[in-house]
């Protein structure tokens, strides 16, 4: 996978991604809060709609790609301070 680019500008290495994640939480039966993303929203970086579906697509590949029922909750963003 290729390095990303953090908030702050900093490289981040994504060895440890989705498929990484999914896999071990079924190993040691965890369940899911996933969070998707709303601060690119908020900032314009994406137009919302954009943002959207991108949130749904992640739903849509973690349901299809992590053990049956892992999946806690679907959360849009954590920026607690906007509401």
């Amino acid at each position: 996978r290729p390095e990303s680019t953090d908030h702050l500008g900093n490289k981040v290495g994504n060895r440890f991604g989705f498929p990484e994640f999914f896999d071990l939480a079924g190993r040691m039966g965890w369940r899911i809060i996933l969070v998707a993303n709303l601060r690119d929203a908020l900032y314009g970086k994406k137009a919302p709609t954009e943002a959207a579906a991108h949130a749904a697509a992640l739903l849509q590949y973690a349901l299809e790609h992590s053990a049956p029922d892992s999946i806690a909750a679907f959360q849009i963003g954590n920026e607690g301070w906007f509401y």
